[in-house]
């Protein structure tokens, strides 16, 4: 009992990884994780070192991206922790993807406020502090497509630089994940001013995550977890605020990039849809995405993977109508990812758009010559069409109806230049079955036994028709000849008990 069932196949991520490359990488290519950008500063009077890392799919689609500005980020142990731990959490979908952006400093100084106590260090923190303000922002925003929602990322003296920012410019960033900002005193530094601040400032929609060391200096550890104390009772109205303490971390050379994972997770939590959402409808999915939207406080586009998974559910529900809208608007998207092309072919397919599907194989070919699947199912759409007499027969039926149908079949039997196979007529038996159009199922279901009189499945279909009309002498019948060819067939068995007992 073959029939043709509307599922979608295997996912194409998956096709990639066991088949083919999903992008064509040649020998001796060099594997990129950023690029170095040269960005000169009025304000700074020198020119700075930027090293940016863009999403994955930055090239491929036409969205905007959320940014991370991270201070001291050009040092390459770092950048590339911290790009890694990125790509990993986005490709899981537990955060969006990023535009990463390291920024050079001059030393340590240059970054401390003011309001900190005196150090060997000039404090020139304010100063650091327009630099970002009126010449980075407005640089990375002008080079690359931002979303508008911008995180801030820094570790000891740059810890101490955001907490400065976020109370001098808390529009700046919507939010901070600041590591470690005890060094010079710098978190308790602020307490009298953020007390201020906080009584005024609006901070809708702002986020602060901090995070520190068991293995910190006691001189270090002890204004951070003052100023964590302070935040537990004061921390003003729009302001989600968090903190974490990492045992066992390394303070000097681990924890800045250690505590990348869990500050993205606190901010971005609940990114990735629930399952039991996305199998309930896209407008759902919808819904979903709207209130974390606001409770982020920018519009997130619903990633890509996630309307993956949904026109996938809807699939398997049989809602191919719905489906198909959820892998165009991901083709719009992404209109260079092969991933809803090949969906579409896919969908086409089945439902008899042969010509719709052929195209559609094709421009996941024109994307990556090297998928052999897509060529596979492509060529076999093209022999289907051209060659197939079940798919010959189909369209007469559907201009002249069953008369037409078989006069067509008598034609086809004696031209070579068309194959006969009974699985094919099978499934356009299931079509018209479908369709609602149970007699004429019957009648084609009764020709492909005809034609293969010993195909245990070609009696088990019609058997299963004329049990759908209720003929139950009809269907035992059929369901004794499939025992007949085929005695070890267990749904035959079934059925006939059953139908018996009735």
């Amino acid at each position: 009992m073959k029939k043709m069932i509307l599922l979608p196949i295997i996912g194409i991520g998956l096709l990639m990884i066991l088949d083919q490359p999903m992008y064509a990488q040649q020998d001796g290519d060099d594997l990129v994780s950023g690029t170095y950008r040269t960005l000169h500063s009025e304000i700074l009077d020198s020119d700075r070192t930027l090293l940016i890392h863009l999403p994955s799919d930055y090239e491929e689609s036409n969205s905007k991206y959320p940014i991370i500005v991270k201070l001291f980020g050009t040092y390459p142990a770092y950048f590339s922790n911290i790009t890694s731990e990125l790509d990993l959490l986005s490709s899981r979908g537990l955060i969006p993807e990023c535009i990463f952006v390291g920024v050079d400093q001059h030393g340590h100084g240059e970054v401390i406020p003011p309001e900190v106590p005196a150090t060997q260090y000039p404090n020139t923190g304010d100063k650091f502090l327009e630099f970002v303000s009126n010449e980075l922002i407005p640089f990375i925003d002008g080079q690359y497509r931002t979303n508008n929602f911008r995180i801030f990322m820094g570790s000891f003296d740059c810890g101490v630089f955001g907490l400065y920012t976020l109370i001098k410019q808390p529009d700046l960033f919507n939010a901070y994940l600041i590591n470690s900002p005890g060094r010079y005193g710098g978190s308790s530094a602020f307490l009298e001013a953020a007390n201020e601040v906080f009584k005024t400032a609006s901070y809708n929609n702002r986020f602060l995550h901090l995070t520190y060391a068991e293995n910190e200096q006691e001189e270090f550890r002890q204004p951070t977890e003052k100023f964590i104390e302070f935040m537990g009772t004061n921390s003003p109205g729009g302001l989600t605020f968090s903190s974490s303490y990492l045992q066992g971390a390394d303070y000097d050379e681990y924890t800045p990039y250690i505590y990348c994972k869990g500050s993205f997770l606190s901010l971005f939590g609940g990114f990735n849809c629930p399952q039991e959402i996305v199998q309930q409808s896209y407008a759902s999915v919808k819904e979903y995405y709207r209130q974390l939207s606001t409770r982020l406080g920018y519009d997130i586009e619903i990633p890509y993977r996630v309307m993956d998974n949904t026109g996938n559910n809807l699939w398997r529900a049989g809602k191919l109508n719905e489906a198909e809208q959820v892998f165009l608007l991901m083709v719009q998207q992404s209109p260079t990812k092969i991933d809803a092309y090949f969906r579409l072919a896919d969908l086409t397919r089945i439902t008899g758009r042969y010509e719709e599907s052929v195209n559609y194989y094709n421009k996941c070919l024109e994307l990556n010559p090297n998928i052999n699947v897509a060529k596979a199912r492509r060529d076999k759409v093209i022999k289907y069409v051209n060659e197939s007499a079940a798919f010959q027969t189909e369209r007469a039926y559907l201009s002249g109806g069953l008369e037409a149908a078989q006069t067509r079949i008598i034609e086809l039997s004696s031209d070579t230049a068309y194959y006969f196979a009974e699985v094919e007529f099978n499934q356009l038996g299931y079509k018209v079955l479908q369709d609602g159009r149970t007699d004429d199922a019957i009648r084609i279901f009764l020709w492909n036994t005809e034609l293969y009189p010993n195909s245990a499945n070609a009696f088990d279909s019609l058997g299963e028709a004329y049990v759908k009309i209720g003929d139950k002498a009809s269907a035992i019948k059929q369901y004794e000849k499939v025992l007949e060819l085929d005695p070890e067939n267990e749904n035959a068995k079934k059925m006939l008990e059953q139908l018996r007992s009735e």
